[in-house]
C-alpha cells in the first residue's frame, strides 16, 4: 500500500469513528431524556405524524429488536411500503413494549453497528438525531437546547467524505 493510500485510509476512519461516536452520544442523551418520562409524558405526540413518543422510540429501536426476515415479512405484508410496514411496527410495539423495555432497549445499544439500507453510519447518525428530535422539538418537558442540534451543526465537518487532495 502506497503511503498516500494509506494517508487517505486514515482519514476515511477517524470520520468514521466520531460518526459512530455522535451516534452513540444521541442514543445516550436520548435514552437519559426518555428515562424520567411520566405516562403522560410518554404520550405525547411527537413531529412524527401519528405517532406518540412511544411509537418513535419503538420505530428506532426497531434496527435493534428486528431480524432482516422479520423486516422482510412485515414488507411483505405491507404490499412493499416500508413506511406502511414501520407504522403498523411502531404502533404494534408501542402497545405491547413498556416505555422501560423501550428505554433499556435504547440505552442497551448505543453502540450497536446498524446502518440503514444505502445510508451508512452517517444514515444512522441522521436516523437518531431526526427522531430524537421528532420527540423533543416540541416537548414542554425539555428546557435547554439538546446537544443533538450541537452534534448536527458539527457533523458536516466530521462527514466529509471527499478525498483530500495531498502535496508531494
Amino acid at each position: 500500500m502506497s503511503s498516500r493510500s494509506a494517508g487517505r485510509s486514515e482519514r476515511r476512519e477517524e470520520p468514521e469513528s466520531a460518526v459512530r461516536a455522535m451516534i452513540a452520544a444521541e442514543r445516550g442523551e436520548l435514552a437519559d431524556l426518555l428515562d424520567g418520562l411520566s405516562a403522560e409524558q410518554w404520550n405525547e405526540l411527537t413531529l412524527c405524524a401519528g405517532w406518540r413518543v412511544g411509537e418513535v422510540v419503538a420505530h428506532i429501536t426497531m434496527a435493534f429488536r428486528y431480524s432482516t426476515l422479520r423486516v422482510v415479512i412485515g414488507m411483505l405484508k405491507a404490499r412493499g411500503s416500508f413506511n406502511r410496514m414501520a407504522d403498523r411496527a411502531a404502533h404494534r410495539d408501542a402497545e405491547q413494549l413498556s416505555p422501560d423495555e423501550l428505554v433499556a432497549c435504547l440505552r442497551s445499544n448505543v453502540h450497536h453497528g446498524w446502518k440503514p439500507p444505502g445510508g451508512g453510519y452517517v444514515g444512522a447518525l441522521s436516523h437518531d438525531l431526526i427522531h430524537g428530535l421528532d420527540i423533543t422539538w416540541d416537548s414542554a418537558w425539555i428546557d435547554s437546547p439538546r446537544q443533538s442540534v450541537s452534534r448536527l451543526c458539527s457533523a458536516p465537518s466530521a462527514l466529509d467524505r471527499s478525498p483530500t487532495s495531498t502535496s508531494t
